[in-house]
């Protein structure tokens, strides 16, 4: 079995031209044996650049944290190991993004993010079929925005 981990952002002013108030919605999938050792190793990273264990690990680090503090050098470091990390740990990101101010800018940012969450199940149950030969996504819940999904594998016999 693998598990996701999703989380959202935003980005209201992007640094590249032509681009509007960004949504995001992504998630990391590991199989279910290296959430542990993936753990262990994110940790390790920690300690070794000395991220502080209370700060939130972000993408852009808010004003005042330590990583928006202590330089590109240190968050290019800290992103690159995450990343090695994650593929060592035999893991893929799924991500979906969209320009807020140029589609869907009529509904509310709610609906336009749980439009986006639904591609990102939609493609994750892509991905499970054809990076990993899996056949069914399983939530817990009905309520999908609210909890952890489950991507398992069908028997290979009955």
């Amino acid at each position: 079995m693998r598990v996701m981990f999703i989380d959202d952002s935003e980005q209201r002013h992007p640094p590249r031209r032509g681009l509007g108030h960004l949504l995001a919605v992504g998630g990391l999938v590991v199989p279910e044996q290296q959430i542990h050792p993936l753990g262990v190793a994110l940790a390790t990273i920690r300690r070794d650049i000395g991220v502080p264990d209370a700060e939130e690990l972000k993408w852009k680090p808010p004003k005042r944290s330590f990583l928006a503090g202590a330089g590109g050098e240190i968050v290019q470091r800290l992103r690159a190991e995450m990343l090695t990390a994650a593929l060592d740990h035999n893991s893929r990101s799924i991500v979906v993004i969209l320009d807020y101010s140029a589609a869907y800018s009529s509904r509310t940012k709610a609906e336009a993010g749980r439009e986006i969450l639904k591609w990102l199940f939609e493609r994750t149950q892509s991905s499970a079929r054809s990076m990993w030969g899996l056949a069914r996504l399983s939530c817990p819940s009905s309520q999908p925005q609210a909890t952890t999904f489950r991507i398992s594998k069908w028997p290979t016999s009955l």
